[in-house]
């Protein structure tokens, strides 16, 4: 029996893998990388993408992962090369947050085109042009190219088939409002408009959240979104939150998360759930954003979501309820919001369980309820009319505004439209940057922390927590700043008693019962 050349079995496997690309990264994987490849489902799932771009069934492509899931491998260095096999006259704009990365990524696809298992499948589909084979651009006889960047290069003159961003934001940096603007305003003005068809070519950003405002927040807010696929895959499944991406052209179902259990690992041979459990005490809240790309759960650990009841059933009678106002600083900055929290005071007797199981009441405690919240970019004067009917509808005991720019204005005319109980609060330590509020944040959230603070299920709530949760990594923090003042108001009067302070005198001042129709 004769027995075929083994170059046959090359012409063979190359051909099987032109059209796989999973099994391409796996067999190329040596070639790349010397550590053993550890495969699962989402590296499936993030090939099979990858695959539709190549395919023209997706154009736009949002990818998040957490850290060591091999996602820059794939894309960066094996897509590129893959898609040169079949057509080497692409052109491509890679970049990361740091042009050494970016290099990296290049330089790898480089040594993977060279190796002898490359060349000798597909080593007569192109060849290097010696004039143009540098460590950050090189290009083939074909017409293909590719050029890393970081994001913060000029591309003046530059174009490609395809862009891809990978890691756009240093994570050590997410903090930084300048740098982040830096790479969205890059994003916007120099990179996004250098697809060389822009009706045909295709865009991948590929990296963690790191912050709500990062680029691909950025990307979700203000792009047409219809076009783009998401494709989330946090390190803990969450069923709410279950990733499925559909064709933005036949409204198909492309992919679905597999996992059904809740806290399911996405690879625990990667990542175990001691190592999982570690990151989250050494993480805290960056790892909510970093493993589980959830901006809106990654919190500064201040006002944390978990720390907010939810009023179950009937929503409580309060003896009284008050109001705080945030004015926007100043009607030239059209970022800020204007922005309303109401608070409702009141008695309670929580049940809790024992060790044992038994359910016993607790003491009675004052404690606040949210009760409703708004927040808007009116001018001025819409602004005063606004709180004024707000006050006659709802007629609180206090009424509460900072005693900054717009709202010093606010109180003395508010004084004269007939509002009682109208208090100027005074900012302590300056209150006017983000490292004042975190330290007003972090005194205020004591009262949260002792598990006096509820809010009525409604969405605004929703919104309201979210914010607060977000802080300081959010986008905004106008609700913030209301919460705050409402917590150090009610401390402050001496409404609510803190565990630490049980055997003070109880200042609470019971006014009246307000019925339960003032819920919002």
């Amino acid at each position: 029996m004769s027995v075929a050349p083994l170059w046959s079995y090359s012409i063979i496997e190359a051909e099987a893998l032109r059209q796989n690309f999973r099994q391409f990264v796996k067999n190329g994987w040596k070639h790349v990388d010397p550590a053993p490849l550890v495969w699962g489902w989402h590296h499936d799932a993030l090939c099979d993408h990858l695959t539709y771009v190549a395919t023209g069934d997706i154009r736009f492509l949002l990818i998040n992962m957490p850290p060591r899931t091999s996602k820059s491998l794939i894309t960066s260095v094996f897509f590129p090369v893959w898609e040169w096999i079949e057509t080497p006259s692409l052109q491509y704009l890679t970049a990361s947050y740091a042009l050494q990365l970016s290099q990296r990524d290049t330089l790898r696809s480089r040594r993977l085109i060279d190796s002898p298992w490359f060349q000798r499948r597909w080593g007569d589909r192109f060849s290097f042009s010696f004039d143009e084979k540098l460590k950050r651009q090189y290009s083939n006889d074909k017409g293909g190219r590719r050029i890393a960047l970081a994001t913060d290069s000029a591309t003046t003159g530059e174009g490609g088939n395809r862009i891809i961003v990978d890691d756009p934001h240093n994570a050590k940096e997410a903090e930084s409002e300048l740098i982040r603007i830096g790479t969205c305003d890059w994003w916007d003005n120099a990179v996004s408009s250098r697809l060389n068809d822009p009706d045909r070519d295709a865009w991948i950003i590929n990296g963690q959240r790191t912050h709500a405002e990062d680029l691909f927040g950025h990307i979700l807010k203000t792009h047409e979104r219809k076009e783009i696929v998401h494709l989330v895959l946090p390190n803990e499944f969450e069923a709410k939150t279950r990733c499925i991406t559909m064709s933005p052209y036949t409204k198909k179902v492309l992919f679905r998360d597999p996992r059904k259990k809740e806290g399911e690992l996405l690879c625990a041979k990667r990542i175990s759930e001691s190592a999982t459990k570690r990151l989250k005490q050494v993480m805290k809240s960056t790892y909510a954003l970093q493993y589980q790309q959830d901006p809106k759960a990654g919190t500064g650990h201040i006002l944390e979501r978990n720390k907010w009841k939810k009023w179950e059933g009937e929503p409580p009678e309060v003896d009284y309820i008050f109001t705080v106002w945030d004015t926007a600083f100043g009607q030239d900055e059209e970022n800020d919001f204007s922005a309303r929290t109401d608070w409702g005071v009141f008695r309670h007797r929580e049940i809790k369980t024992t060790e044992d199981g038994a359910r016993v009441m607790g003491p009675e405690r004052t404690c606040v309820i949210l009760v409703g919240a708004w927040r808007g970019r009116p001018p001025y004067t819409e602004l005063k009319s606004r709180v004024i009917r707000h006050y006659r509808k709802l007629k609180p005991n206090w009424t509460l505004v900072e005693n900054k720019a717009t709202g010093i204005s606010l109180c003395s005319e508010l004084g004269k439209s007939g509002v009682r109980g109208l208090r100027k609060i005074k900012l302590d330590h300056g209150g006017r940057t983000r490292v004042d509020k975190v330290l007003r944040a972090n005194i205020a959230s004591v009262v949260l922390d002792d598990g006096l603070v509820y809010y009525v299920d409604r969405q605004w709530a929703e919104v309201v927590i979210d914010e607060c949760a977000a802080f300081p990594k959010g986008a905004h923090d106008d609700y913030v700043d209301t919460v705050v003042n409402a917590l150090q108001w009610v401390r402050r009067m001496g409404e609510v008693s803190l565990w630490e302070d049980e055997d003070a005198d109880d200042g609470s001042v019971r006014l009246f019962k307000r019925s339960k129709s003032f819920y919002g």
